[in-house]
């Protein structure tokens, strides 16, 4: 992981920015592994400004795991993975117009990202992913190229699965849920 650190200044400037080609019209979800250090808050932000619908944003305490979010059609999450880290998640449309699109990842202080900085103090940021989709799937690494995977698929073969199942005995029952097509769970 890395800490994103506040710099002195008493505005909007604790934050990284990344931009990227994104089409138009398009649903993309924007996920990132958080943790508080000596900052307890964090935002996701797509600006209109930006070449999205509207401006929309999710604020996550990282102690408690609230989440605030604004933004026309837009969903979010933050969903607590253990050891004080959560993943957040902001989905949000481009508008009609192709080009580069910034995201931004914001340390926040009691809900707002305007505040005198102290030049030390931040939180603990990792996995960063911008995806096209109206949910957020699993984490893949990437460097500096945009990488396209295979879907998720799960097996069992072997020990793993003849030592708890016997064909000749039984059924195997399973329950699902599906998430609605640009919502979250």
């Amino acid at each position: 992981a890395d800490k994103l650190v506040e710099d002195t200044s008493a505005s909007t400037t604790h934050y990284t920015r990344q931009s990227a080609s994104l089409s138009a019209s398009t649903t993309y979800t924007i996920t990132v592994y958080a943790k508080a250090a000596e900052r307890k808050e964090v935002a996701v932000f797509a600006y209109f400004s930006g070449g999205w619908v509207t401006t929309s944003s999710i604020f996550v305490d990282l102690e408690t795991g609230a989440a605030t979010l604004s933004g026309s059609g837009a969903t979010g999450s933050a969903v607590n993975v253990g050891n004080g880290w959560y993943r957040v998640s902001l989905t949000q449309s481009t508008n009609s117009t192709a080009g580069t699109k910034s995201v931004d990842i914001f340390i926040a202080e009691e809900g707002s990202t305007v505040y005198t900085g102290d030049g030390y103090s931040g939180v603990f940021i990792w996995g960063a992913q911008l995806e096209a989709g109206a949910f957020a799937t699993s984490y893949i690494p990437t460097t500096t190229a945009q990488v396209t995977r295979a879907a998720d698929v799960a097996t069992m073969v072997g020990a793993n699965f003849s030592n708890w199942y016997n064909q000749s005995e039984g059924t195997v029952f399973g329950e699902f849920s599906s998430i609605p097509s640009g919502g979250s769970s």
